[in-house]
């Protein structure tokens, strides 16, 4: 009986990491853990792109904010300064709720685009931010994701809430 428990819990595993539903990669300097995907907990995703190279995207975390906020969202990469990082910010509710329906009449919005451009960081890694003002933004959970435009297909993800302001 063991023996099929460890067996199932093996194949579980593999399936979750082949299906990209866990990473057990992270930027150097990082404790690497597994972890499912879960609000406010990134997954990294890399892209080997030469035998000494492997780039990465670090999300910091973003934590809870009111509607209206202004707010950062960053982090590092060892992505080439000059480089951009592509950025997605959309609703995690599947599907949208009712309350969502009164936010849109008003003129919200469940999500966006934007771009954000690679500078040189304080330490050894380069530095992404991305200011956002949540004032269009409906109350909801928000995943992010980052990717390059260019270079690699690293990736990161992470959630925030976005509570109502009233």
């Amino acid at each position: 009986m063991k023996n099929s428990t460890l067996t199932l819990f093996m194949i579980s595993m593999v399936f979750l990491i082949s299906a990209g539903c866990i990473s057990s990669t992270s930027p150097p300097g990082n404790t690497t853990t597994l972890a499912l995907i879960t609000p406010n907990v990134s997954i990294s995703l890399v892209n080997q792109i030469s035998s000494n190279e492997t780039y990465w995207i670090h999300i910091n975390p973003v934590g809870d904010h009111s509607r209206g906020d202004h707010f950062i969202i960053n982090g590092t990469t060892n992505l080439p300064i000059g480089d951009s990082i592509g950025v997605q910010i959309y609703y995690a509710s599947n599907p949208p709720g009712h309350w969502q329906e009164d936010c849109l009449r008003e003129g919200g919005i469940l999500g966006f685009p934007a771009v954000a451009n690679i500078s040189n960081g304080v330490d050894q890694w380069d530095t992404w931010s991305l200011d956002i003002n949540s004032q269009n933004l409906c109350p909801d959970l928000y995943n992010v994701d980052v990717y390059p435009l260019r270079n690699s297909s690293a990736f990161n993800t992470t959630r925030f809430k976005l509570k109502d302001s009233k």
